[in-house]
């Protein structure tokens, strides 16, 4: 029981450590406190998840937890990189959306109008 709630007690003031220097580092506002809670037990998780990791390979508690706080703040030094891209992959997949709509709407119409033409009494010039 020893071995379960020292790595998580630990790891759990690291996630607000994290927070603290990614805020330091990034230009990402966070808007509300939900916000920022949410982002603190996340990257608790994730240094407990790093935990595990390290302790699979090493065996080690204290190596262990020193081995997850170091890959830990790499992460976060990474991670305002990782969101930018992250921003711009998803704004790509919005313009690509956006206009792949507004092609479908033309070849709709177009197809639209060109029915209406053939099947119709009515002239329509081309």
């Amino acid at each position: 029981m020893n071995e379960l709630i020292q790595p998580i007690l630990a790891l759990g003031g690291l996630g607000y450590v994290n927070y603290i220097f990614y805020d330091r580092i990034s230009d990402r506002n966070f808007g509300t406190n939900t916000d920022r809670k949410f982002f603190i037990g996340a990257m608790s998780s994730i240094n407990y998840f790093l935990y595990l990791i390290c302790y699979t390979f090493l065996g080690n508690l204290i190596v262990s937890v020193f081995c997850a706080v170091l890959l830990s703040f790499a992460l976060t030094i990474k991670l305002p990189e990782i969101v930018r891209l992250s921003f711009k992959f998803t704004n790509k997949i919005r313009n690509e959306k956006i206009w792949l709509n507004k092609f479908q709407k033309k070849f709709l119409i177009h197809h639209l109008v060109k029915i209406i033409c053939n099947g119709s009494l009515f002239f329509c010039a081309r």
